[in-house]
């Protein structure tokens, strides 16, 4: 799935009603023609100069900022790299930003920071962040570079694998918002063998970094007993690596997902578990690891339950339904008090051979092969603080498209005020209504259309959206080789 990694806490906030059900606002900017020169976007956010767009390519790197009418107030080329180097993160704050790019010099690869001003000039900041004893096309497959929840703590992270194709160790450089170093390290994992992956790092805000790998054979009956995913703390403070042993007792279905709850000093995972026929999903999984004490805190598993089941089949009472299969856990949203939204969905992908009408003299029908690709119900399970069921929600959707690898398909979502919307295309057509569900603190569910996208030459991209304040979600369209912004405010 390509939503982005920015989360935010999902509020209790258990006395709110579904209040207004209606988006306040939809503003859309004026087209502009896709560019060959810079075919990629990412939205950076929001900052004191507006709303902040990257645009790259192989030839050109251009920054726009947009006011909230998403009128343009700016534009223009991106002139702070070296020659022959490529921008690898832009990191916002509200008066300067962070750039961070690298060069190869030789057989070595140079990794820079740089701090520009709000309206992306040089302003004189500028450091060698580290150098790579590896050409610039590994590091561009495996470098990652990170930041905390507050963005005071900004890791480097590069992988180093030996011949094998084993991590020999991940070379981790931490640097604070003013660009002063604060780790570097080569960290060692004895654990980890050549079966596994690093799959996801978090920064934390005071300076601790968190590591998960995937087994790469965990999907086998055979690997039943070994570990599927290994998850260590390491602390930038003194140089310390804690493995943490979540103790997973039954397999995993789908992806594990983590994330640190700041106000609880938590880490949390969780996800779907199965049997060890791994053919569908058969219940939900909670843990969570207290930083301070450095023990695990709440240790949960509990089966669907024939209702959930009954619900997220879509009320199929024509067979025994004994666990889901289509449905991946996509999104693990942490409430204040401890507890967790997880939000799965389903989703699958067919290929599939279409008759095609033909002129010629043929002995038989003309067929071709399409991938058909299915993004359908979202399912929401909310757990209290210690992983039992609060409550859960089948959001209804149906989309399909061919040979897109569903791009248009899937959600954005918001968090607000206790609140979780979800934006989706109704249908993969040009001429589809763009709906919106309401799920409250309590689980109680409304859904709203917000508007046509055929009468506003829109189409869409709800995976690349991203929220940018408490209350705006800013999600890009592509239509007829144009590129519009839809900013929405709830």
């Amino acid at each position: 799935m390509k939503h982005c990694a920015y989360i935010l806490l999902f509020a209790l906030a258990l006395n709110l009603g579904m209040g207004n059900l209606c988006a306040q606002d939809v503003v859309l900017s004026d087209a502009q023609k896709l560019s060959s020169k810079t075919p990629n976007l990412r939205i950076l956010g929001k900052n004191n100069e507006g709303i902040i767009i990257y645009k790259f390519g192989k030839d050109e790197d251009i920054i726009e900022a947009y006011n909230s009418n998403l009128m343009l107030k700016w534009s223009q080329s991106l002139n702070i790299k070296q020659e022959n180097s490529n921008i690898e993160e832009i990191f916002l704050y509200p008066e300067y930003s962070l750039a961070f790019f690298k060069t190869q010099e030789k057989t070595n690869t140079v990794v820079f920071a740089q701090r520009l001003s709000a309206k992306f000039k040089g302003d004189g900041q500028f450091m060698v962040m580290d150098t790579l004893n590896e050409e610039k096309y590994n590091v561009d497959s495996r470098m990652k570079i990170i930041h905390s929840q507050n963005k005071a703590h900004v890791a480097l992270i590069y992988p180093a694998i030996d011949g094998s194709g084993k991590i020999e160790h991940i070379r981790a450089v931490g640097i604070n918002q003013n660009m002063e170093l604060l780790y570097k390290q080569n960290i060692l994992f004895p654990e980890v063998t050549q079966d596994f992956g690093l799959v996801s790092v978090k920064a934390l805000n005071d300076n601790l970094l968190i590591f998960l790998f995937e087994n790469y054979n965990r999907g086998k009956k055979r690997y039943a007993d070994e570990k599927e995913y290994l998850v260590y703390l390491y602390n930038g403070n003194n140089g310390e690596v804690t493995s943490i042993d979540f103790g997973f007792g039954k397999p995993i279905y789908g992806l594990l997902r983590l994330e640190v709850d700041n106000v609880n000093n938590q880490l949390t995972v969780a996800g779907f578990y199965t049997d060890e026929e791994r053919t569908e999903a058969i219940g939900y999984f909670v843990q969570s690891y207290n930083m301070a004490s450095k023990a695990i805190v709440v240790n949960h598993s509990q089966p669907f339950g024939n209702e959930m089941l009954f619900q997220a089949q879509g009320g199929d009472t024509t067979r025994n339904i004994t666990g889901l299969q289509s449905f991946k856990p996509k999104e693990l949203i942490l409430r204040f008090d401890g507890g967790v939204v997880l939000v799965a969905e389903s989703e699958f992908t067919n290929m599939e051979n279409q008759n095609m009408p033909t002129f010629m003299p043929s002995a038989g029908p003309s067929y071709r092969s399409v991938n058909v690709y299915y993004f359908n119900d979202i399912l929401t399970i909310s757990t209290k603080a210690d992983g039992t069921m609060d409550w859960f929600n089948v959001l209804r959707k149906k989309q399909i498209s061919e040979d897109d690898e569903g791009f248009f398909s899937s959600y954005s979502i918001l968090t607000d005020d206790g609140k979780l919307h979800f934006v989706y295309n109704e249908e993969i057509f040009y001429k589809t209504n763009v709906n919106e569900y309401i799920v409250d603190a309590t689980g109680k569910s409304g859904r709203n259309y917000l508007f046509n996208a055929g009468t506003k030459d829109l189409m869409l991209a709800p995976g690349i959206a991203k929220q940018i304040s408490g209350r705006e979600l800013l999600i890009p369209s592509f239509r007829n080789r144009s590129i519009k912004f839809v900013k929405i405010t709830f």
